[in-house]
């Protein structure tokens, strides 16, 4: 039983003892009939209160998927990076020295993830067209059928998840 049922009961209880006794009783302006209306009232604010609440939990939810996400795909695509280039060629060797910086952070945070996938997005931003220029073309870095696309949506998104977690916790 929630609090507010308690009240609602002991209300109920206070009421027929008000009503049987001193059925004239008031306190300050307070009649039993009112403190009947004040305690039905709590029904609405509980429903309220859940209501916000689940709110509050969808919003942390999928900002927790957001950063799985970031961090995910900034753990992955630099892997697959490291993976498809050679670096006894010195164009990719030069372009596997832009993922030292993403290797140097742990994405353990959501700032953390986001400072991973933003240095990952800038190293693809020069790995991708280099392989697609290439002659014969190879194909732009990905994981599991995800690449910079799909990093730089969850990238603009997670801004507005983390807002929209403040928004419904306040």
């Amino acid at each position: 039983m929630e609090y507010h049922q308690a009240i609602q009961n002991r209300t109920q209880q206070t009421v027929a003892v008000i009503n049987a006794h001193v059925p004239t009783m008031q306190v300050g302006l307070v009649t039993a009939a009112d403190l009947t209306t004040q305690s039905n009232a709590l029904n609405g604010l509980a429903l309220t209160r859940d209501s916000r609440l689940a709110d509050y939990d969808g919003a942390v939810n999928a900002e927790a998927a957001g950063f799985n996400l970031l961090r995910k795909l900034s753990l992955a695509l630099p892997q697959s990076a490291t993976g498809e280039l050679d670096e006894e060629v010195p164009a990719e060797a030069k372009l596997l020295n832009l993922l030292d910086a993403v290797y140097s952070i742990n994405p353990n945070t959501t700032e953390a993830a986001t400072q991973r996938a933003q240095k990952t997005k800038a190293a693809l931003l020069e790995i991708d067209p280099y392989l697609t220029g290439l002659v014969p073309p190879r194909n732009a870095i990905t994981s599991g059928g995800r690449g910079l696309p799909e990093l730089t949506a969850a990238l603009d998104a997670q801004p507005d998840l983390e807002q929209n977690v403040e928004t419904e916790g306040a």
